[in-house]
């Protein structure tokens, strides 16, 4: 990478930046205010070099899941199997403004309008949740929103998997989008419990069929039917 990074900066008129990556950026296992580069108050990051070297890395990482995205459908080809891409959920340091923790995975967008949008428009080249609200930061609902917005606008598809237990309150009821596919997870002893189960039904019911209203929930719980999309379809999975 260091090799591409020096042909980026040659072809940028910058060929010292294609030295090495940022100077005071933290280490690994530091915490990102551990150095100047993605502190709030001195913003190494939005210097010229660092928009340089963030977008630059993003692209990188973007092509990357290009090229793999490319191998997979050339060996899956016209087999009834269907491709799904995992957007890893990174919501931790959301609040900050320089949002290190997504910059570091390769979202990054030097408008800052919406980090997600270059990965959106690659999967659809080719055409979850985990939330943890005690981070120092983190704020995964206005993450969510965003990576839904990025996916509509380039008409990529999104599936769900959930880390939690509370799942109908928080994924339907962000702008009310529903995902096309989800991945239950953790069916512990309580998934069959009275107080577990009514919510989950009408959760799979939202997935499936839209929002239905509480008086039908008792006489429609026995009638619920699963359903499965076409197998040529290509999905984006926000986890």
């Amino acid at each position: 990478m260091l090799t591409q990074l020096r042909h980026h900066a040659e072809e940028s008129a910058n060929a010292l930046w294609g030295l090495s990556g940022p100077h005071d950026a933290p280490r690994y296992h530091e915490l990102p205010d551990s150095g100047n580069f993605f502190k709030d108050n001195i913003m190494s990051w939005q210097s010229p070099y660092g928009d340089f070297f963030l977008s630059w890395y993003a692209g990188q990482l973007v092509g990357h899941g290009d090229h793999i995205l490319d191998v997979a459908n050339g060996v899956l080809g016209d087999k009834p199997a269907e491709l799904s891409a995992k957007v890893s959920f990174m919501h931790w340091w959301h609040d900050a403004r320089s949002r290190p923790a997504e910059a570091v995975a390769g979202f990054y967008k030097s408008n800052q309008k919406n980090r997600y949008s270059p990965v959106a428009k690659m999967f659809t080249r080719h055409v979850c949740m985990n939330k943890q609200h005690h981070i120092t930061g983190a704020s995964p609902d206005q993450l969510l929103v965003q990576i839904k917005n990025a996916c509509r606008r380039h008409g990529a598809r999104i599936a769900g998997e959930n880390a939690f237990s509370r799942i109908r309150s928080n994924l339907l009821t962000v702008e009310r989008t529903q995902p096309s596919h989800f991945t239950y997870q953790r069916m512990g002893t309580d998934f069959f419990s009275p107080e577990h189960w009514p919510p989950f039904m009408e959760f799979m019911r939202g997935v499936l069929c839209g929002e239905w209203d509480e008086d039908e929930l008792a006489d429609e719980e026995r009638n619920m039917a699963s359903t499965s999309a076409n197998a040529n379809a290509r999905e984006t999975q926000a986890v």
